[in-house]
């Protein structure tokens, strides 16, 4: 939903945001095995698929094509959104299964709803699983996603914060 505002306002918060976001929107692709099953031209494939391949790929756009500045400052601001999006996520996947199971909800007749957006409440692919079996406990598990998160980011601003280093001992003491 915040594609449309980084493309228009191309704000670089909101952007840097968008480069991990897209990592995630890779994994959705690649890992979840329940739409791998759908038929390709099929609706839910259709919503699935093209929302998280334009998710992937219009944010490395925006920097390739130099339209947004890559900033290393964004880096504590991309950890700290993302976790609250993903802690305000789960909420949601919560409220959504138990409103569905109170009421009964079913998408075919038999199967009550359940959601599991960004995974949170329970893992759904080989990586996932491995976090799982390493912190057992819904929610709290996805956060080991956050080291790999940082170490990305790191290498992913490492040519800025390599210049910015040599240019602080390159200047001369005052």
């Amino acid at each position: 939903m915040l594609l449309p505002f980084a493309v228009f306002t191309r704000n670089r918060t909101l952007c840097n945001l968008l480069m991990v976001w897209c990592l995630g929107a890779l994994a959705a692709l690649i890992l979840n095995y329940e739409m791998a099953a759908s038929e390709l031209f099929s609706g839910p494939f259709w919503f699935y698929y093209f929302p998280h391949v334009m998710e992937f790929g219009i944010p490395i756009l925006l920097f390739r094509l130099g339209l947004v500045e890559k900033s290393y400052r964004c880096i504590g601001s991309t950890l700290t959104i993302t976790m609250l999006i993903y802690t305000g996520i789960h909420l949601i996947n919560k409220l959504i299964n138990g409103w569905c199971l109170a009421n009964q909800f079913s998408y075919n007749g038999t199967d009550v709803v359940k959601v599991n957006y960004m995974f949170s409440i329970e893992p759904t692919n080989p990586l996932s699983a491995l976090f799982y079996s390493v912190i057992p406990c819904e929610y709290w598990y996805m956060y080991m996603v956050v080291p790999i998160v940082a170490l990305y980011l790191l290498a992913v601003y490492s040519p800025q914060l390599l210049a910015r280093r040599k240019a602080k001992k390159a200047a001369p003491a005052a």
